[in-house]
């Protein structure tokens, strides 16, 4: 076996344990090719970790490279990156694609599992993955998994014009979206109290400092007491008291990553600048529908991945 093909297998055997840290194989300089695709993931958690497994796969010769928490350190790393002048950059999270912006403005960058992409500087060559279904996709979910449901909350950061493309979904699949802005954490409870009787589910959104513990605890104690459903983008809100996650995987939004990749690295353009993926994973928790008074629809239970007890 060559020392190449010895790194390259090494990688993989270790992302594929699915246990322990990300481990960065860095320091082979004969197994990052020059102008090949190089990955940088913001940091080592279990859901960049599962992304990465995939990428791993699917970009064979590409060079995985996880950003340390030290500025420096991750600058230097950057820095090695760019001597090998990769021809397309993948980001997995928020910071690796600002690092990539700054680093490397103008290559051509696929992205995924960003919260607000739009907030970031993107350049001409930049292209996404979405990390939420699209608006309509789940908005039908939303309905099979709630009939009743007419109106649905949601807090938000996030300028009005920004919601318009949530809101023509919504509307679409005969929903309403009542929008209750927040300018901190500290407001969400004076806006649930706003909203009120004019909603009868709750979506969580993705939006950054929404999707902290102490902004989930709010909504999932204010939906409870109400008893309304609360859904939810990341599936381990699930488990931890939300009626359902309506999500997608790190590993669908990574083998989405790696189709767009694919195009570019052939020369060819993709068509959209950020794509939707069709197959939105839902969990739903028995525990939580008998607490409410639900129960799960016949109709949806083929929509259903698991049915946490």
């Amino acid at each position: 076996m060559t020392g190449i093909a010895f790194m390259r297998d090494a990688w993989r055997r270790l992302l594929g344990t699915g246990g322990g840290a990300l481990c960065l194989l860095w320091a082979a300089a004969a197994w990052v090719q020059a102008g090949g695709a190089a990955v940088i993931v913001s940091k080592d958690n279990a859901v960049y970790r599962a992304a990465a497994q995939t990428l791993a796969g699917c970009l064979p010769g590409a060079s995985i490279h996880v950003l340390p928490e030290s500025d420096a350190e991750a600058d230097s790393i950057l820095r090695e990156v760019g001597a090998f002048e990769p021809r397309l950059l993948v980001a997995v999270g928020a910071r690796a694609l600002a690092e990539c912006g700054g680093s490397f403005p103008g290559a051509p960058t696929v992205y995924l599992m960003v919260v607000s992409p739009e907030k970031q500087s993107l350049g001409p060559n930049a292209y996404g993955v979405a990390w939420l279904p699209h608006p309509k996709i789940l908005a039908d979910r939303i309905r099979l998994l709630c009939p009743g449901a007419r109106r649905v909350g949601m807090l938000s950061i996030q300028p009005e014009i920004r919601l318009g493309e949530v809101a023509a979904g919504f509307e679409e699949a005969g929903l309403r979206l009542e929008v209750g802005r927040i300018g901190s954490v500290a407001d969400v409870p004076d806006a649930l109290r706003k909203l009120g009787p004019e909603i009868d589910a709750l979506w969580m959104g993705v939006e950054e400092g929404l999707t902290n513990q102490e902004a989930f605890s709010l909504l999932k104690s204010y939906a409870l007491q109400r008893k309304i459903p609360l859904f939810v983008p990341i599936d381990a809100l699930a488990r931890n008291g939300a009626l359902a996650s309506i999500s997608i995987s790190p590993r669908t939004a990574a083998a989405q990553a790696c189709q767009v990749a694919g195009l570019l690295l052939r020369g060819e353009k993709p068509r959209d600048r950020l794509f939707h993926s069709p197959d939105v994973a839902v969990d739903w928790n028995e525990g939580v529908a008998s607490a409410i008074g639900r129960s799960l629809p016949a109709e949806a239970r083929a929509l259903v991945r698991e049915i946490l007890k």
